[in-house]
């Protein structure tokens, strides 16, 4: 219920299974601004500043850095600094960096490998013979409906992911086994092809995701403090 919301964003490893994902001993200091500059937008026929976005959108928490300064830092619903946030889809940005990163690091030879060659469970499915370029840009070619409805297939992703029935890692993609198109053909947003590519760092770094994200991101970037990975 919209009334739940705001303390679930905010306690979502809490309420389900989660990994630490570890800060380091370093914090990189921001500063802050000596006053919070007059910030003013506008979206089509709408203008307005802060006040106006905050009032008219249902934002927990609205941050403004340039370079090492924070310019706006403001919170809703009773939110302060010390909470979390739960990122959504912004994740699937912080799992493409990690994928970057592992090829860096010649834990993945090539974008353009097939998911299969790390997950050997997708062997002969649909994806596990896309390249992980496709799905680093969401051109898998498998289909897969994410409309939100409470009845499309992210919500079946969410059930056998998140709620935890299926067995978890490949069993929660074995559904989704059609391919509508060739891989690399075009975009279109999925969630289960960052799945897979979850699946593709365990394989390749013999790691988790939460241990790889604190060495290679969240302590070189002097976090502040522990972050959380909903696992399946």
């Amino acid at each position: 219920e919209p009334r739940c919301l705001v303390g679930l964003v905010s306690r979502f490893d809490e309420v389900f299974p989660a990994r630490v994902v570890e800060r380091g001993a370093w914090v990189w200091p921001l500063r802050r601004a000596a006053a919070e500059p007059a910030l003013r937008y506008r979206h089509g026929n709408e203008t307005g500043g802060i006040d106006d976005y905050l009032a008219r959108n249902r934002a927990t928490g609205l941050l403004v850095v340039a370079g090492d300064t924070i310019l706006v830092e403001r919170y809703q619903y009773d939110r302060t600094a010390a909470h979390r946030m739960q990122s959504y889809s912004m994740a699937k940005t912080v799992v493409a960096m990690l994928v970057g990163i592992a090829v860096a690091d010649g834990r993945i030879r090539s974008v353009d490998d097939l998911a299969e060659a790390y997950v050997p469970e997708l062997r002969d499915t649909p994806y596990g013979q896309t390249r992980l370029r496709h799905l680093l840009t969401m051109s898998s070619g498998v289909r897969f409906s994410e409309t939100y409805s409470g009845f499309d297939d992210v919500a079946l992703l969410g059930r056998l992911s998140l709620l935890g029935e299926s067995a978890g890692g490949a069993a929660t993609l074995m559904p989704f086994r059609t391919r509508e198109r060739p891989s690399g053909e075009r975009f279109h947003y999925a969630s289960a092809d960052t799945q897979v590519l979850g699946l593709v760092l365990r394989g390749a770094t013999g790691r988790t995701l939460a241990d790889y994200l604190s060495e290679k991101i969240w302590q070189p970037m002097g976090a502040e403090a522990n972050a959380s990975w909903i696992v399946d």
